[in-house]
């Protein structure tokens, strides 16, 4: 099986065990590309690229990358290490739950899910849904 079949296997099933999700994704935050997407309705391609980039400031734009080097300053944070390592944003729609690999800690996943999903059990499967990700690279 090739990388891309893995990798979207990987997504197909975790995006199956999250509950109401969306839409789920897969983004490469070195060079800001969507690795992999599962959706229950079509997007354009308009707002997958605005999500992508949007994801991509809040993990490490200018301010965060500033922040990183103040924590590992007066605060010893590791050299390999990022100061966010999982984020969520809701709104009235639903919630956005963005958790940056482990092995991979370049690349985040996120789970966009309706507003009547129950957060911990979001949380819970997301994070068991990442290594399963991860193994699909």
């Amino acid at each position: 099986m090739s990388e891309t079949n893995r990798l979207d296997a990987a997504l197909h099933k975790a995006f199956l065990t999250m509950p109401d999700c969306i839409v789920m994704y897969y983004l490469d935050l070195s060079t800001g590309l969507l690795m992999g997407m599962k959706s229950n309705n079509q997007m354009p391609q308009e707002a997958i690229d605005l999500i992508a980039a949007v994801m991509t400031d809040m993990f490490q734009g200018p301010n965060v990358s500033m922040m990183e080097t103040l924590a590992r300053k007066y605060q010893g944070m590791p050299e390999d290490e990022h100061f966010f390592q999982t984020i969520l944003t809701m709104n009235g729609m639903g919630l956005q739950l963005a958790i940056r690999g482990k092995r991979y800690p370049d690349y985040v996943t996120v789970f966009y899910c309706r507003s009547t999903a129950n957060l911990g059990m979001i949380m819970a499967r997301a994070r068991m849904a990442i290594p399963m990700i991860e193994e699909g690279m």
